[in-house]
């Protein structure tokens, strides 16, 4: 106790400075509140100052606003009819451009033209000439059908070049078709083509089709096939047949073409095209006269003005705008100003809110300047007189006394302590030589006392208040004192001896290896010196479900709103949303009593999808793996060494694998709890059978609990609560669980691995 602030000397030095303190706080009270005074003075005259210039630029900014806001309606308004115009003259301008392409294109000058809004007027008239040829001369047209009021501007154009185009062609081919009227008309019967031509011309079409079939299975007869179409060509074309590519232009360019085999077929043929180059003629002249009304259209069209726009008025706002910057810095420089006078307010009168106001801050300072005031009045009433004495007190009670005055008063000074602090096992000397008896003695954490260790304090006191958690672990000797007891139990059933362990023969090992002192006097106490805190913060409400079936008056969260969210996504089984998962590790394999390899495994597997899912972070999260056997512990360290070569390796988790004895205490974010057993028969004395086990096991979870275990065991397991009472704990907690989704789960160990598979797959 040397080394505590609150003993012997030290605790005289406490006294010297605390009594120095309060009496060199009144000798500078009265300097200091002065000072105080002072500077709010100064504060709320430089405020003044302030706030007159504020209210002054205030009121020049809204003269300004009001003109610059009613000079930019005018400029708008004036704006927004230049644009306008502008919008008309820019479109005009296109168009006359987009006209004077349809010109070019008709000159021949380009082969394109432009998109526009409008076409001339003239060119329906001219279009309609058009297709009166087409339809005369039968040449082919781009389209079907075609109504040119109803079209738009871009089908319109389209139209107008393709029948253009077909038109210039035609007169392009004029000489061409009159030579071959003059060659029809003078075909006499022994220029006809004779029967072995045809004949030479079925060959070479049957032979045509045989190479385009090989060609087509992969062999390279190109060459063949070219000299076949030419021998072909030549057959056809020899006196018997119009072959120009003129007659392409034709709708019935096949018919014009076609072999012709007697001299009727070769006038009607002629015939046929002297009346379309007759139409042509009589429409040649009509379009002709149409090309000029179009040109002689677009070249009237008037030239606009551009639209000027008068920029006076922004003149006059941007002139307006420089004086209201220069007011604005002004108005920035004050209320710059302001906020550090109000911060030095705050600092002063330590003042929480950061949002004062100036009419608020100053208020604040003149309530404060007069309260001041009134304490520097009292404070001269009450200790003015005593001025001296304080002044006393500053030069005696200094420390390098202490020494000297502890040795003088350590007799008086120690009887007169009345609060001592002390472990359950300090010596007891010191008590007797100071102390001796107490009114009343506190005990904390008194389930982890035994009972020796409670006598020296209970025999110390009148009264005493014993707090502790009596359905949790009871004070132990050794790490793996438990496992010991039920392998000694486990053995004597196998000898046939179990007539040995009666109740008085159990409970008198039991106390040989742990004492349950607390838990014995509060279940035996009267309930009037008892009382039960019920209220917990640790838990998700979900989790403390599960704990709520070994306490007799059931805990109640007392933060349910609390943020307990822990970001795993482990298949459909785990989501965000769920707090409690039992992975039933069902198998046929049976393993030792105080170990299990496979749900080691699981769970080294399961820590390492974890780290992957929550990636690389500066804080980790911390998790807690729980056995209920330091063999299981030791597997578990074996595996995760295995996964990832250290514990250190993690990236996004601080683990820590432990035995549920040394977490009794201890709380985690994240617990993962592994119940080991697979023999479907168990000792009550199992450490799965005890509630105080299962209890501290499942209870270190804040926000996510997992449990893995055998459900076809457990759901058979009984458990031993306080009243002797033997309940089927884990088959009410499972059943609990399956319909509690999302917020719990089960699921076996088969989609559990599926879904670790996953997630360990992606990663790599």
């Amino acid at each position: 106790m040397k080394d505590s602030p609150y003993a012997e000397e030290d605790a005289l030095r406490r006294y010297y400075s605390a009594s120095k303190g309060y009496a060199q706080e009144i000798l500078n009270s009265p300097r200091e509140m002065q000072e105080q005074i002072d500077i709010l003075e100064e504060w709320l005259k430089d405020m003044g100052y302030i706030q007159e210039h504020l209210e002054s630029t205030a009121t020049k900014l809204n003269t300004l606003d009001t003109e610059i806001s009613e000079k930019k309606a005018i400029r708008d308004k004036e704006l927004q009819a230049y644009e306008v115009a502008l919008e008309d003259y820019r479109k005009e301008l296109e168009l006359i451009k987009a006209w004077q392409s349809l010109q070019d294109f008709l000159h021949a000058r380009c082969s394109d033209i432009m998109d526009m809004e409008s076409l001339p007027f003239s060119v329906e008239n001219f279009v309609r000439h058009l297709l009166d040829l087409h339809e005369g001369c039968a040449l082919k047209r781009p389209f079907d059908s075609f109504d040119f009021d109803r079209s738009s501007h871009g089908n319109k154009i389209h139209v107008l070049k393709s029948l253009y185009q077909n038109y210039q062609q035609l007169l392009k081919f004029q000489d061409q078709i009159q030579k071959d009227v003059l060659f029809l008309l003078q075909l006499q019967a022994e220029n006809l083509q004779d029967t072995q031509a045809k004949v030479q011309i079925d060959q070479i079409e049957q032979e045509l089709k045989q190479v385009e079939q090989a060609m087509e299975a992969g062999e390279d007869l190109n060459q063949r096939w070219r000299e076949l179409r030419n021998q072909r060509t030549e057959l056809k074309n020899k006196h018997t047949a119009l072959n120009h590519a003129c007659y392409e232009i034709f709708t019935d360019h096949e018919n014009v073409c076609a072999p012709i085999e007697n001299i009727l077929q070769a006038r009607n043929l002629a015939d046929l095209l002297q009346r379309r180059l007759k139409h042509l003629s009589e429409s040649n002249s009509k379009i002709q006269d149409c090309i000029k009304a179009v040109i002689q259209e677009i070249q009237t069209r008037p030239i606009p003005e551009k639209p000027l726009y008068n920029n006076s008025l922004q003149q006059e706002i941007q002139v307006l705008q420089e004086q209201q910057q220069v007011q604005l810095k002004f108005k920035e420089q004050r209320e710059k100003q302001t906020t550090e006078c109000l911060q030095k307010l705050q600092e002063l009168l330590n003042l929480e809110n950061s949002e004062l106001s100036l009419d608020e801050g100053i208020k604040q300072a003149q309530q404060a300047n007069q309260e001041i005031k009134a304490k520097l009045t009292e404070h001269k009433e009450e200790f003015g007189k005593h001025q001296r004495l304080f002044e006393k007190w500053v030069r005696v009670l200094d420390e390098s006394f202490v020494a000297g005055d502890y040795k003088e008063i350590e007799d008086i000074f120690k009887p007169c302590c009345n609060v001592v602090a002390i472990t359950s096992n300090s010596g007891s000397q010191q008590l007797d030589q100071h102390w001796g008896y107490f009114d009343m003695v506190i005990i904390d954490e008194v389930s982890k006392c035994t009972p020796l260790e409670l006598l020296m304090p209970l025999m110390r006191a009148r009264k005493a208040i014993l707090i502790g958690d009596h359905r949790q672990l009871p004070p132990t000797f050794g790490e793996d004192i438990y496992t010991y007891e039920e392998e000694l139990i486990k053995e004597l059933q196998e000898m046939g001896e179990e007539s040995m362990l009666n109740q008085d023969q159990s409970f008198r090992f039991r106390k040989m290896v742990s004492a349950t002192l607390f838990k014995e006097l509060f279940e035996q106490a009267p309930e009037m010196i008892k009382e039960q805190l019920t209220e917990q913060y640790r838990m998700h409400p979900r989790i403390m479900r599960m704990v709520n079936r070994f306490y007799k008056e059931p805990l109640i969260c007392a933060n349910p709103d609390k943020d307990r969210s822990h970001g795993l996504q482990l298949g459909k089984f785990l989501t965000p949303e769920t707090h409690c998962l039992w992975i039933d590790t069902t198998t046929e394999i049976q393993t030792k009593d105080n170990y299990n390899q496979q749900e080691a495994s699981l769970i080294a597997k399961t820590l390492k999808a974890m780290d992957l899912q929550l990636g690389q972070r500066e804080e980790k999260v911390q998790v807690g793996v729980v056995s209920f056997y330091q063999a299981q512990v030791r597997r578990i360290k074996e595996k995760i060494r295995k996964e990832m070569g250290s514990f250190e390796n993690f990236k996004a988790l601080n683990v820590d694998v432990n035995t549920v004895i040394r977490y009794q205490g201890k709380e985690k974010p994240i617990i993962l709890v592994s119940m080991v057993a697979t023999r479907t028969k168990k000792s009550q004395h199992a450490n799965t059978a005890r509630y105080e086990f299962v209890n501290v096991a499942w209870s270190r979870a804040q926000n996510l609990l997992m449990v893995f275990g055998n459900m076809k065991v457990f759901k058979e397991q009984e458990v031993y609560l306080s009243n002797k009472e033997k309940v089927k704990v884990y088959r009410e907690t499972i059943q609990d669980l399956e319909f509690g989704f999302p917020e719990s789960s089960t699921c076996s160990m088969e989609e559990y691995q599926k879904s670790l598979e996953v997630i360990l797959k992606d990663s790599k």
